[in-house]
C-alpha cells in the first residue's frame, strides 16, 4: 500500500484529562519532563532543524517507554502530546522525502515496539487495555505502529542488513499477529453478526502487516508460525467486521500472493474459496477492494481456471489496463495504493496463460479514455523507457516493473499484426 493511502485514523486518546505529576514522579522524572519541554521549544524554521528535533525526541521517547507507565503517567502524557504534534500526517512529507530518514525512523519505532512494556500491553485483553494506566501507553503504541507503517513503505530492503533487521525483530510481528487474532469476532464473548470493530491497535497492526507485505522481498519472512492460515481465518470473518475494518485483509492476501512461495502457501489452505466468499461482501462505498480481489484470484488460479471464466477474465483485463493507465499519470507510478508493477505482473501471467488475452488488451479493452492498439503499445513502450535504468539501482519494485514490461513487449513482438507498430514506437521514443 502506498503511504498516502493509509486509512484515516484519529488519535485514540486525544481527550484524556491532563495528569499532574505526583511528588514521587516529580522527584524521579522531572528531568525527563524538562527535556521534553526543551525539545518542544527547539527552533524548527527549516527541514534540518525539524529533523534534529525529531531525532532528539525519538531518543528520549525510547527512554520513556522503558519506564512503567504507572510510575510516570504525567511523563507519558507530556511525551504523547508532543509526539502527536511532531508526527501529524501533514508533516510526514519531510520524512517521506528522504529514504535515509525514513529508514532511521522506521527501525527506531520497531525497536521501541519490542520493549517489554509494549509486548506486555499487546497481550492484554481489551478491557485491560482500557484501564487508565494502559490507555496512556496505548496512545504511544498507536503512534509507533502508524509511523512504522508509513515509513516501511519507503525502504526498498535491497540490503541484506535491512532484511536481517526485520528478521531479528520477527517476534514483534508474532505478537502483533496474536493481538489481531485475539481481537477477531470469533474471540468475542458475545455473538457477532456484523459491524464488529477491531480497535485502534489491531487496525494499526493490520496496516503495518499490509505495508510490510507490500515489500515482496519480506514475504518469505512472514510465512512462519501459520501466518497465512491465520490471515485466511481473519478473511473468513470479514463479513462480521465493520466496513472500514476489513479493507486491509484482502490487500495483505494480494501482497502475499505476489510472491511464489506466498501463493503456494495460500493455495495450501484453500484461499480461493475463502476469497470468493469475501467477494460477496458489498463495501459501503466503491473502492478498490474488488480489484484487489480479482488480482488475487488471477495470481492464485491455474491457467485452466482462468480460461474457463472468459467474461470474468475480460473484466479483470479492463481494470488492469485502466490501472496501468492511471498509474502512468502519477509521477510515482501509483494510483489508489497500487504501484504500476502490480497490474503489469498479472498481465504478464495472463498473456502467458492465453494469447487471446493479449489480443483483447490491445484491441478490445474498455478504458477511460478509450484505448486502441496504437495507444496501448505506446503506453507500454513509454513505460519501458522510463524504467530502463532499473537494473542500475537497488530498488526491486523498479526492477520488477522493468522485467514485467520486457515480458509484455516480448509477447507483443510475436504478434505479426503489431510488430511494425512496436518497432515504430520504439524508434520514435528512442530518438
Amino acid at each position: 500500500m502506498d503511504e498516502d493511502s493509509l486509512p484515516d485514523t484519529t488519535d485514540p486518546l486525544e481527550n484524556i484529562p491532563e495528569i499532574a505529576p505526583n511528588e514521587a514522579e516529580t522527584f524521579a522524572y522531572q528531568h525527563i519532563i524538562d527535556r521534553l519541554e526543551e525539545i518542544e521549544n527547539l527552533p524548527t524554521t527549516d527541514a534540518q532543524m525539524k529533523r534534529d528535533q525529531r531525532s532528539q525526541f525519538v531518543a528520549l521517547w525510547s527512554e520513556i517507554l522503558q519506564i512503567p507507565p504507572s510510575d510516570a503517567p504525567a511523563c507519558y502524557q507530556k511525551c504523547g502530546s508532543l509526539l502527536s504534534r511532531l508526527f501529524k500526517q501533514n508533516q510526514m512529507h519531510i520524512i517521506r522525502a528522504n529514504t535515509i530518514i525514513a529508514r532511521e525512523m522506521c527501525f527506531a519505532c520497531i525497536s521501541q515496539l519490542t520493549h517489554s512494556n509494549i509486548s506486555r500491553f499487546l497481550k492484554l485483553k481489551t478491557e485491560q487495555q482500557n484501564l487508565p494506566d494502559n490507555r496512556i501507553l496505548k496512545k504511544h503504541i498507536f503512534h509507533l505502529l502508524r509511523i512504522t507503517a508509513q515509513t516501511i513503505t519507503l525502504i526498498p530492503f535491497s540490503k541484506v542488513d535491512d532484511r536481517q533487521f526485520i528478521e531479528n525483530h520477527f517476534e514483534l510481528y508474532t505478537v502483533l499477529m496474536e493481538h489481531i487474532e485475539q481481537s477477531m469476532p470469533e474471540h468475542c464473548e458475545t455473538k457477532v453478526e456484523q459491524g464488529y470493530i477491531l480497535g485502534d491497535i489491531a487496525l494499526g497492526a493490520l496496516t503495518l502487516l499490509w505495508n510490510t507485505t507490500d515489500r515482496t522481498v519480506l514475504v518469505p519472512l512472514l510465512l512462519r508460525n501459520d501466518f497465512v492460515k491465520k490471515l485466511l481465518g481473519w478473511l473468513a470473518q470479514a463479513s462480521k467486521l465493520a466496513d472500514t475494518n476489513n479493507r486491509s485483509l484482502i490487500s495483505i492476501v494480494l501482497n502475499i500472493a505476489r510472491h511464489d512461495d506466498g501463493a503456494d502457501e495460500l493455495n495450501k489452505y484453500g484461499a480461493i474459496d475463502i476469497i470468493k466468499e469475501y467477494m460477496k461482501i458489498k463495501p459501503a462505498k466503491p473502492d478498490n477492494r474488488s480489484l484487489a480481489t480479482s488480482m488475487t484470484l488471477a495470481l492464485l488460479s491455474t491457467p485452466e481456471e482462468l480460461k474457463r471464466d472468459t467474461k470474468g477474465m475480460n473484466n479483470v483485463l479492463n481494470r488492469l489496463l485502466q490501472l496501468v493507465i492511471d498509474c502512468f499519470k502519477n509521477n510515482r507510478f501509483r494510483h489508489e495504493g497500487f504501484h504500476v508493477s502490480e497490474p503489469l505482473v498479472i498481465l504478464v501471467k495472463m498473456f502467458v496463460v492465453d494469447e487471446r488475452t493479449l489480443e483483447y488488451v490491445l484491441c478490445h479493452a474498455e478504458t477511460k479514455p478509450p484505448s486502441d492498439p496504437h495507444s496501448t503499445i505506446h503506453l507500454f513502450i513509454t513505460l519501458l523507457f522510463k524504467f530502463t535504468n532499473a537494473l542500475d539501482v537497488t530498488n526491486q519494485i523498479r526492477q520488477y516493473t522493468l522485467i514485467s514490461l520486457l515480458n509484455i513487449i516480448w509477447s507483443i513482438s510475436f504478434q505479426p499484426n503489431y510488430a511494425s507498430e512496436l518497432t515504430h514506437e520504439t524508434v520514435c521514443l528512442s530518438n
